[in-house]
This record gives C-alpha cells, sequence and structure tokens, in this order.
C-alpha cells in the first residue's frame, strides 16, 4: 500500500529530480548552489573576484595574484636623460682634471690623474726635460656653436705634455675652467698647435693655462 501525497494528506510532498521550483535538478538538494564554488584539496577558499589588472590564480598551494604591471619590462632612460648623464659625468671629468694638474713623482717621473681610479698615475716618463710654455685661452678665440673649439700654439710642442690652469686663475676663471668641460681634442705636431675643445657652456673670461712638455 503505497503512501498518499499531495494536499490534504498531512505528509510533505517529495521531488526529487523533477527540475522544478528550489531543489538541485542534478543532486536533489533543497539548497541552491549559487553561492558555492569548488576549491582544490589543501587550499583556502578566498573571495571571488573579476577580472581586470589583478587576476587570481588558484594553485595547490593557495591563491597568488599576478598583476598586469608583472609582464613589462623596466622603462629605459629616456634620451634626454642620457644626455643629461653623459653631460654631468663629462663636466665631472674636467673638474676632477682641472683640480689635478700633472706633477713630480719622488723618482722625477711625470704622474697624471687617473678619471677612471681617481688617483695619479705614474707614466714613468722621465722628468730631465720638462719644459712649461704659459698660453691663454682667449674669450674671442672659440669658434663653432658648441661644442667650441680654439687652437693653441705651443712652441717646442713634443709628443708627451699636459695642459692644465694656470696657478694664477681668480674664483671667476675656475668657476669658467669647471663649466666649460675643457678638453684637448686635437695636436699638430707640424704647426705645433693644440685644438682645446669645451664641451660645456663656452668661457666668457680669458683663461691662463700651462702646457707641460717632455720627452
Amino acid at each position: 500500500m503505497g503512501a498518499e501525497t499531495g494536499p490534504g494528506t498531512g505528509r510533505k510532498e517529495e521531488r526529487r529530480g523533477s527540475g522544478t521550483g528550489g531543489g538541485c535538478p542534478i543532486c536533489g538538494s533543497d539548497k541552491g548552489h549559487a553561492g558555492r564554488r569548488r576549491t582544490l584539496p589543501g587550499t583556502t577558499p578566498g573571495p571571488v573576484r573579476g577580472g581586470g589588472a589583478a587576476q587570481q590564480r588558484i594553485l595547490a598551494g593557495g591563491i597568488k595574484q599576478h598583476h598586469a604591471s608583472d609582464s613589462f619590462p623596466p622603462l629605459e632612460p629616456t634620451e634626454m636623460a642620457q644626455m643629461e648623464e653623459r653631460v654631468t659625468k663629462a663636466k665631472e671629468e674636467a673638474v676632477a682634471a682641472a683640480s689635478h694638474p700633472p706633477k713630480l713623482s719622488e723618482r722625477r717621473t711625470w704622474l697624471v690623474w687617473d678619471l677612471e681610479t681617481g688617483e695619479y698615475s705614474d707614466t714613468g716618463v722621465a722628468a730631465t726635460s720638462v719644459m712649461e710654455v704659459p698660453v691663454t685661452l682667449a674669450a674671442s678665440g672659440w669658434t663653432g656653436s658648441g661644442p667650441w673649439e680654439q687652437v693653441v700654439s705651443v712652441p717646442g710642442l713634443t709628443e708627451h705634455g699636459e695642459i692644465g690652469p694656470a696657478n694664477s686663475l681668480t674664483e671667476e676663471q675656475r668657476a669658467a675652467v669647471r663649466n666649460a668641460m675643457l678638453s684637448v681634442s686635437g695636436k699638430d705636431m707640424t704647426s705645433e698647435t693644440l685644438t682645446v675643445v669645451a664641451d660645456g657652456e663656452k668661457p666668457a673670461l680669458d683663461i691662463p693655462a700651462i702646457v707641460f712638455l717632455w720627452g
């Protein structure tokens, strides 16, 4: 004798697999699964978030976030930043060279300033026939539009030599030397001339200098 169901029987009507009402059409449970989600073994459920810059990937060891920025390489310095870096380095080297003129070692050999090591280096060249030639970098002698160049006559020019600011420079002249970033760019043994280049600011003052010749 089967049990009666339906209105007026006092029994609750059971529905399994009917696919209607609030029950699950798959397992027959009367509890919805809208709020449920599956979790891998050994992991801890976390909040579900949508897509965007931060995406979540559920791994066996937990939840790890991957940001969109992780996929992009670091930004390279701009061309202007690279140029500013080169100018700053050249200015520092010019200041270092101007502040450390050649000098004699205890063995009577010439010491010159090494920009890479930041200290004097022995050239091994004996200072037995040293000649000092005073020259002037005239404010009106610069040519070009930057970098500026000036050709200086050096009587008795030899293969070995150095040029540096004279000891008599004023504060304004020393500042002009630092800002000009002076260096020697060429030498002509036939005409006995040196070509001095200013990579920074064109000096507006006359700059007394000394050319040291040996060998």
